[in-house]
């Protein structure tokens, strides 16, 4: 059987650390290889040389699969199959502005894009391209985490460093998770935002 023909179109799963946001894109590409569609995973990366020796997109709740590692967004297109119908593009927030240019390009071609990243920077304020992909998305997702202090809904990342709230002035991207915790917008802080 083959698979239905997709109309092209932009995705956008967004929300804070530990919202479950890598793990919908790894259920949203498994669905379009159950429907017999071609996928193509891009996994974008804050340090060009840090990248897995077996390439597979890792959730925080042990799901994996194969994905291709980018620190530029011009690294898509060439890396494109002229079969794919479905691309996925996990932590956006990494990559360039001109990522926006190519999930639109994609669209206006045919391909559906599954794009997911952090919608705000520890800072809870917009980070990178996200905010602007979720303005021309033809469907938007945000996805929410539970908060380490309190237990509500969590849609910020609180940054620690030492044990501490990180402050205002610390380097916006930093990775690693075990650097953050989700917090509600009550119980998020940033020294020296105000």
């Amino acid at each position: 059987m083959a698979a239905p023909r997709l109309n092209g179109g932009i995705e956008l799963i967004c929300g804070s650390m530990f919202s479950g946001k890598t793990e919908e894109v790894i259920r949203q590409v498994q669905r379009g290889y159950w429907s017999g569609h071609n996928v193509q995973i891009f996994r974008a990366t804050s340090v060009p040389l840090v990248v897995p020796q077996n390439n597979t997109l890792l959730s925080h709740d042990g799901s994996e699969i194969q994905a291709m590692y980018i620190s530029r967004s011009d690294q898509i297109l060439p890396m494109l199959s002229s079969t794919t119908d479905i691309v996925a593009i996990d932590e956006l927030q990494f990559l360039d502005w001109g990522v926006v240019d190519v999930c639109q390009h994609l669209a206006d071609h045919g391909v559906w894009v599954i794009a997911s990243g952090l919608d705000m920077s520890f800072r809870g304020e917009p980070f990178g391209p996200v905010p602007l992909l979720m303005s021309i998305a033809d469907r938007v997702r945000k996805l929410r985490a539970v908060c380490t202090v309190c237990g509500n809904p969590a849609g910020r990342s609180q940054r620690l460093r030492h044990g501490r709230l990180a402050p205002y002035d610390d380097p916006v991207i930093l990775p690693g998770a075990h650097l953050y915790q989700p917090r509600c917008r009550y119980c998020h802080r940033v020294p020296g935002r105000d």
